[in-house]
């Protein structure tokens, strides 16, 4: 009897063991593949955070981008009064004496923060706007061109055709020396109506517009 109790003993003993062996071997197994998940799982980046960096990139991209626009919104328009020239984005344009002072007389309301031009009504010309024009056109008319008397039909104020034809002449003008993109930052834009009249405008901030008198 001993000997079967003290064998049986041995037996439990050495199958004690062998699970002991079996857990040891089975925690070993299992514990390899799951740090090496935990690492992974730390190292990739939540669904949150990719979507919140996402946001983020987009954001600065859009800033960016307004940046640039703001950029090339801002860039100086030059005009040389004794050239006639204007001068924007590295390009020059030269224009006749009465366009040139057409567009002068725009820019410099702009310049001066003064608010923009309406049409002048069909039947009766504007005398306000025609001695203003005369203002400017006059640098570029000779003695003799005074004495004859070329500026009257300003002095008797200026006619709804005359003001639509400018506008038109500088649109084209600007359009063939700019190209169209920036001519539609420069040119004389209807911006609105007051009173049911069409406001026409240089929309440029004054610090951007540079007039060259000297």
């Amino acid at each position: 009897m001993i000997w079967i109790a003290m064998g049986l003993f041995v037996a439990v003993c050495m199958l004690a063991t062998f699970y002991y062996l079996i857990v040891i071997l089975f925690q070993w197994i299992t514990a390899k593949p799951n740090k090496e998940n935990k690492e992974n799982k730390e190292n990739k980046p939540s669904f949150i955070s990719s979507v919140l960096n996402e946001a983020k990139e987009a954001k600065e991209a859009k800033v960016s981008a307004r940046a640039m626009h703001k950029f090339e919104v801002k860039k100086k328009l030059v005009l040389n009064i004794e050239n006639r020239t204007i001068t924007y984005c590295g390009k020059d344009c030269q224009l006749p004496p009465e366009d040139f002072a057409f567009y002068w007389w725009f820019c410099n309301r702009a310049a001066e923060g003064d608010v923009g031009l309406s049409i002048p009504s069909e039947t009766e010309p504007d005398i306000c706007y025609g001695i203003e024009f005369l203002s400017y056109y006059r640098v570029y008319l000779s003695a003799i061109q005074l004495k004859q008397n070329e500026s009257n039909q300003f002095e008797n104020g200026m006619k709804r055709s005359f003001f639509e034809r400018g506008i038109f002449r500088m649109e084209n003008a600007l359009v063939e020396s700019f190209g169209e993109q920036l001519a539609k930052v420069i040119q004389i834009n209807r911006t609105g109506k007051i009173k049911r009249k069409f406001i026409f405008a240089v929309e440029l901030d004054a610090g951007q517009i540079i007039i060259e008198e000297d």
